[in-house]
């Protein structure tokens, strides 16, 4: 098993700073050049094909590696656009060999005039702790990268641990629901109902509702540049929202002590939920016209 450990850097120096954001620049020159020659059929690629890039061999090793990951889930994505598009906040990727952890203090390789090796100082957090212990206690480092977010850096360190072997007998199950985005139950290997735990759609029917008015309205108002600034707000939300109601659904199942967790089905769902949808409207309006024809009868008699 694998975790990843984000460490927030103490504040570089502007010109540890100012080499930071020009490598990153290099990053994202070197993984679009690697990208084109991906679509020009090149396969068989090394640090010697970019020497015109100034970057530490080790990084652009690991960033063709990175991308040709990339570029197979592109292919397998029947993507519209001609070829994989790199953002300018690319990450500085390292593999296990090219980096340190020595205490609090972190050394990777950079290019300035030439290649040289800093060393950096992380926040000693409760997290840095817990990844010290892990280092302690002899597991490996994986892949770590160096990134820029939101004013502050981070390195981020893969460490892979040991799986541990689960001897709970409890079980969960996760349904999927069309008034509940989500229900969890869990039960005694006997089958007797110990917890359960109920997450309402609601809100997020209301956030599906109120962009696509959104969309709408800006829509017949030619607002273009408008619906491209709310791009994605609405998937992001979702996602968010997703990513808080597994946590809950996995804090349950530790707190329960669940050995296994059972997923309901979800292939085909969308249609699944439309016939679902259908029939209940047909039974309801069934039931409206028998109810109709009741009262009638009733009047009438």
């Amino acid at each position: 098993m694998q975790l990843t450990y984000v460490l927030e850097l103490l504040k570089p120096t502007k010109r540890k700073q100012n080499i930071f954001l020009n490598n990153i620049a290099k990053v994202v020159k070197n993984r679009q050049t690697i990208a084109d020659k991906l679509k020009a059929g090149e396969t068989k690629l090394s640090s010697a094909d970019f020497k015109e890039i100034n970057l530490p061999s080790a990084v652009k090793n690991q960033n063709i590696k990175e991308v040709k990951a990339l570029y197979k889930l592109f292919l397998k994505s029947d993507s519209d656009k001609d070829n994989i598009e790199f953002k300018d906040n690319q990450p500085i990727c390292y593999n296990n060999q090219n980096y340190k952890v020595d205490g609090h203090i972190i050394s990777i390789p950079l290019y300035t005039s030439r290649c040289q090796r800093f060393a950096f100082p992380v926040k000693q957090t409760e997290r840095f702790k817990k990844l010290q212990q892990y280092i302690e206690s002899g597991c490996k480092l994986g892949k770590a990268s160096l990134f820029y977010k939101r004013g502050k850096w981070y390195f981020a360190v893969t460490i892979k641990i040991a799986d541990k072997e689960n001897t709970n007998s409890n079980v969960m199950e996760v349904d999927i629901e069309l008034k509940q985005l989500a229900v969890g139950s869990v039960k005694t290997p006997q089958g007797k109902e110990i917890n359960r735990q109920f997450h309402n759609g609601n809100q997020a029917g209301f956030i599906r509702k109120k962009y696509r008015l959104l969309r709408r309205n800006l829509g017949q108002s030619k607002k273009v540049k408008a619906i491209e600034k709310i791009n994605n707000k609405e998937q992001r939300w979702m996602t968010d929202l997703n990513h808080k109601i597994s946590r809950q659904l996995i804090n349950l199942a530790v707190q329960e002590q669940v050995g296994t967790i059972i997923m309901e089905n979800l292939e085909n769902i969308r249609n699944t939920l439309l016939k679902v949808l259908i029939e209940q409207i047909e039974t309801f309006i069934a039931g409206l016209s028998i109810n109709c024809n009741n009262l009638l009868s009733i009047k009438l008699n």
